[in-house]
């Protein structure tokens, strides 16, 4: 379970996160959805250990991240644009962070062969397409079998047959008991894979509950959310 309790982030006594409250179950693939400049990117960014919080409890399991980087271990993370080396070819970049976690990663083989990188092996990550370098940032943050997978725009990048196979991915984590916590502006995609929604607006949670319940006999959560929103006369 990851936890987020009373969560307060202010940069240049500019608030951004305003007590946020919520909680990622095992199990479930929770999806943070938000305008642009909500807090989305700086709630992941805390959860990480890149940003400190100003104030509340951030916990994976229980374990509050203000005592170590312990829990960092457990974790898989796969950020909205993927950054290597240019140089180092795609065997290289795996090798290089199972030598840093040292450990081999245990679906490394599986998760090639699901995501289509076998025959990219020996490319350079330069070389790489958009496309070609997310599948790469997917196995990544997958390898190792982590307990807690945070993923930001997942599918952005990749064409459609690509994408379709990486939600089947996340929802089979989900079904395998992992803590899956997505951000994406794709709605149609957090339809398909999320349990749970968190709708993040000008720092607070506007919505935490069931896709299900939320859309509330909506033809999809796209119009829901406009109602949602309308009803309460806010800006999306």
């Amino acid at each position: 379970m990851i936890e987020i309790k009373n969560v307060r982030k202010s940069f240049n006594n500019r608030p951004v996160l305003m007590g946020v409250d919520f909680v990622c179950r095992p199990g479930v693939v929770t999806a943070l959805i938000g305008p642009n400049s909500c807090g989305k990117s700086t709630l992941l960014k805390c959860l990480l250990g890149l940003v400190i919080a100003d104030q509340g409890r951030l916990a994976f399991d229980n374990f509050d991240i203000s005592q170590g980087v312990e829990y960092r271990e457990k974790l898989g993370y796969l950020p909205q644009i993927v950054d290597f080396p240019e140089n180092l070819t795609v065997t290289e970049i795996l090798e290089l962070l199972e030598s840093l976690r040292s450990k081999k990663a245990i679906k490394k083989d599986l998760l090639l062969g699901q995501l289509e990188l076998g025959g990219l092996l020996n490319h350079a990550f330069g070389e790489l397409s958009g496309g070609a370098r997310q599948k790469l940032g997917a196995a990544c943050a997958l390898m190792f079998d982590p307990d807690y997978i945070l993923l930001d725009e997942p599918t952005a990048s990749l064409d459609p047959q690509t994408a379709l196979a990486f939600r089947e991915i996340i929802s089979g984590q989900a079904n395998r008991g992992k803590t899956v916590l997505l951000v994406s502006h794709n709605l149609s995609e957090v339809e398909q894979v999320a349990q749970e929604i968190v709708f993040l607006l000008e720092g607070k949670v506007q919505y935490f509950g069931s896709v299900k319940q939320f859309m509330n006999g909506s033809l999809n959560l796209e119009s829901a959310l406009v109602n949602f929103v309308t009803k309460r006369k806010g800006p999306l």
